[in-house]
C-alpha cells in the first residue's frame, strides 16, 4: 500500500513538473505573441510615415497643367499613392492567410460561405497558403467549391485573398 501511494505522489509529482513547464512555455508565447503586435503596430507606423513620404513626394513632382483644378490632380495623384502603397503593405503583412480575416470577417464566411464550419474554412486556407498563384486560387474556388462568383460574400472572400497575391 505505501509503495503505490508512493508511486502515486511520484506520478503527480512529474505530471505537476509538467504542467509548471507548460505553463512556462505559454508565458513565453505570450510575451512573443505580445512583442509581435508591438512589431506589427512599428511596422503600420513606419508604413504609415513612408506612405505620407511618397504622398509629399509624388505631390512635389506633380506639373499641375489646369491651374483651375489642382486639388483634383493632386487627389488623385493622393489616392492613388495612397492604394498602391497599402497593397504593397497589406501583401507583406499577410503572410498568414488566416491572419488577413477580420474576427467579423472569419464569422461571416464561415457562416456565408463555409455552411459555419470553422473546419471547412481553415482546410479551403490552408489550402489557399500553399497556392502560388491567383488563378490558381480562383479557379479552385470556382470549380471545386462551386461558388458563385458574382455573389456579395464572395466577391469580399477573394479581395481579402488576392490581397496576398
Amino acid at each position: 500500500m505505501n509503495e503505490s501511494i508512493q508511486s502515486i505522489f511520484t506520478i503527480i509529482s512529474d505530471d505537476l513538473k509538467d504542467f509548471n513547464k507548460l505553463s512556462s512555455d505559454l508565458k513565453n508565447l505570450e510575451e512573443f505573441d505580445s512583442k509581435l503586435i508591438d512589431l506589427k503596430s512599428k511596422a503600420v507606423d513606419l508604413i504609415n510615415h513612408i506612405d505620407l513620404y511618397l504622398i509629399e513626394r509624388a505631390e512635389a513632382d506633380v506639373r499641375i497643367e489646369d491651374q483651375k483644378n489642382p486639388t483634383i490632380i493632386q487627389t488623385e495623384v493622393r489616392v492613388l499613392v495612397s492604394k498602391k502603397v497599402g497593397d504593397v503593405i497589406a501583401k507583406r503583412l499577410s503572410v498568414d492567410l488566416s491572419q488577413a480575416f477580420s474576427i467579423n470577417d472569419k464569422f461571416r464566411f464561415q457562416k456565408e460561405l463555409f455552411g459555419g464550419s470553422a473546419q471547412e474554412m481553415n482546410r479551403v486556407l490552408n489550402f489557399f497558403q500553399n497556392e502560388t498563384n491567383m488563378e490558381a486560387i480562383l479557379t479552385y474556388i470556382k470549380n471545386d467549391l462551386q461558388w458563385d462568383l458574382e455573389s456579395q460574400s464572395v466577391v469580399d472572400f477573394i479581395e481579402i485573398v488576392e490581397k496576398r497575391y
